[in-house]
């Protein structure tokens, strides 16, 4: 009797199944390199702290460590 032989290749038959087209057509609109926003461009920049002076001053302490 070869039931077992039988049963086994059944159980490799149902591993390899057709994937469906349709689900790599949604995912490739989505990773579009085209259809992307561009970069993420904060809305408010923070303004520079200080004069020059007092940014160079503050280089030249931190530097000097």
């Amino acid at each position: 009797m070869d039931f077992g032989n039988k049963q086994q290749k059944d159980e490799g038959e149902k591993v390899f199944k057709i994937q469906p087209i349709e689900a790599e057509t949604e995912k490739a609109s989505k990773l579009n390199p085209f259809s992307s926003k561009g970069p993420a461009v904060q809305q408010d920049m923070p303004q520079q702290e200080g004069t020059k002076a007092e940014r160079l001053a503050k280089k030249e302490a931190m530097n000097s460590k």
